[in-house]
């Protein structure tokens, strides 16, 4: 009995399988399609950046110093602090000069 019950269940998987579901096919045809995400709407965007050994142990510095005030970040987080308390003024001129000579490259 349990070979034909068995035998019977599958014929009918089997069929089941071979028809077209057609209400999941109805739903997905009401669903509207989503415009692409803006860049103020995504969540982040990934970029990749080479960093010397002072940049490093800076972003440490950041990551110890949050961790002394009860905050474990990781180094993705320290650069955006890094870069979100940064003051916008005439002594960047100054760094830039000092990465320049760092880099030793010619052209930037």
């Amino acid at each position: 009995m349990a070979t034909r019950t068995s035998s019977t269940l599958k014929e009918l998987q089997r069929l089941s399988l071979d028809k077209p579901n057609r209400r999941e096919a109805a739903r997905q045809a009401r669903t509207p399609a989503l415009p692409p995400a803006t860049h103020s709407e995504s969540k982040a965007t990934k970029c990749g950046f080479a960093l010397y050994p002072p940049d490093l142990a800076r972003i440490g510095a950041i990551r110890d110093y949050m961790q002394m005030r009860g905050h474990r970040i990781s180094s993705s987080v320290a650069v955006r602090l890094a870069l979100r308390s940064v003051a916008l003024d005439p002594a960047m001129d100054k760094l830039l000069v000092e990465m320049r000579s760092e880099d030793g490259r010619g052209k930037w």
